[in-house]
């Protein structure tokens, strides 16, 4: 394990400020580590995992899986139980890091998204490790959206069912793009090409989003209603 000097996504944020969260599971000490601004969040977490050690016993080499992340639990020094997240920065396949901050912050966010959007029976958040397709070029242009297919099962294990786009000025209608012009990646790439995609990605299949820009502009649900744009909504968290 290693502390971040950045952000745990890798990038610079001099507003980072980590703080210890703890609690007790039996006679071991489980500590949180995360940016002090995700206090509520980190109160949430040490709740909810307190509520599975109490049917599924948490210790040191435990994976939990929360929203889009995994959890697993390592042992310091002192014998305290450390919740880490893996190293979205650099290889999260291969290794994590003793702070749950880009967890618990994405959690925070599409929770948001979510219940602003009357989803929850029907949400289903993708793992961090599923794949999404996307048109080369996306990630440059200002105005892009997502769209989510459902997928099949038997066929399309680790794929999250999301596609991103533009409309380019050239294209048309009539006229099939190559598949040339496609590309995939993990969810968890998009910390480094578009955050703010990764608020979105827990809407049900059939779901149209577009952004504009790195704010949302429209959610359409499978009846093509603007659920997003309704009275009262002050923006994600």
């Amino acid at each position: 394990m290693h502390t971040p000097d950045t952000t745990p996504n890798g990038t610079p944020d001099e507003g980072y400020q980590p703080r210890d969260f703890t609690t007790q599971l039996g006679t071991q000490t489980l500590l949180v580590r995360c940016d002090y601004r995700l206090e509520q969040q980190a109160e949430w977490l040490l709740q909810t995992l307190t509520d599975i050690h109490a049917t599924d016993p948490i210790s040191e080499g435990t994976s939990v899986e929360i929203g889009w992340s995994v959890l697993t639990f390592l042992k310091d020094e002192s014998g305290r139980l450390i919740t880490c997240e893996p190293d979205y920065g650099e290889s999260p396949f291969e290794s994590v890091i003793p702070d749950v901050t880009m967890t618990l912050h994405i959690v925070a966010e599409q929770g948001y998204v979510i219940a602003h959007t009357h989803t929850e029976e029907r949400a289903r958040i993708p793992r961090f490790d599923e794949t999404l397709v996307f048109r080369e070029g996306v990630f440059e242009e200002e105005c892009i959206y997502l769209e989510r297919e459902e997928a099949d099962d038997e066929e399309s294990e680790g794929d999250s069912g999301w596609f991103i786009g533009y409309e380019a000025e050239d294209d048309n209608e009539n006229e099939e793009i190559s598949e040339d012009e496609f590309g995939a990646c993990y969810v968890y790439e998009l910390l480094q090409k578009r955050p703010e995609l990764l608020t979105v990605l827990g809407l049900p299949p059939g779901y149209v989003v577009t952004f504009a820009a790195d704010e949302i502009d429209a959610i359409m649900d499978e009846n093509d209603n603007d659920v997003w744009n309704t009275e009262n909504m002050n923006g994600v968290a």
